[in-house]
């Protein structure tokens, strides 16, 4: 089989992998979340499929945008509603100047970096309060770093760029899965672990 057959195969399943999850997060913390990114995987097959090119970047920038919205209470969005517009801004610079796609890139990168961060601040919260180690939280984190990783091999190209995205695709489909399942606040995947420290 070759790389880009795998390539089609891994990028059609993805679309239906992604929107199983969100039945099953549910009522949950992260609900929105999943349902963003089950969202944002249908409406970029179905430009593809429809228009017959790839969906533009800056439609993911928004969708990021939406993703870190989605793990915000209204009270937040409401104090950060300056820096959210001009982040809206920022995100809408590349297809008004027609700037390099290196930049939309870049946002992308960002975005996903203050959304592990999100993850990760909450994942040591839960660990400081319970002295549990929340696995959903944790392949989230992971989820976050290998989704950046993918956007900044794009960008220097550090490995090849058909094997990484199938390999990551494939590490973030296993994830998927897996949340199809369990929802991140089971208390099945909090694990007790107290350090001597």
């Amino acid at each position: 089989m070759n790389s880009s057959l795998l390539i089609e195969i891994i990028y059609k399943s993805a679309a239906a992998l992604w929107l199983l999850p969100p039945f099953r997060q549910y009522g949950g913390k992260y609900f929105y979340f999943f349902l963003l990114l089950g969202l944002c995987e249908l409406f970029s097959h179905f430009w593809t499929f429809l228009l017959g090119f790839s969906c533009p970047i800056i439609c993911f920038n928004y969708f990021c945008l939406g993703f870190l919205l989605s793990l915000m209470n209204i009270e937040s969005i409401k104090k950060f509603k300056y820096p959210i517009a001009a982040g809206v801004f920022i995100i809408t610079i590349p297809s008004i100047f027609s700037l390099d796609v290196r930049f939309d890139i870049g946002v992308l990168v960002i975005i996903n970096l203050v959304i592990f961060l999100i993850f990760l601040k909450q994942f040591a919260w839960e660990y400081a309060e319970t002295d549990k180690l929340n696995f959903g939280l944790a392949l989230l984190i992971l989820l976050q770093l290998t989704t950046i990783a993918k956007f900044v091999n794009v960008i220097i190209l550090f490995f090849q760029a058909a094997a990484y995205y199938i390999i990551t695709s494939f590490f973030q489909e296993i994830i998927a899965l897996f949340f199809v399942f369990f929802k991140v606040e089971d208390p099945r995947l909090k694990i007790k672990f107290k350090s001597d420290l």
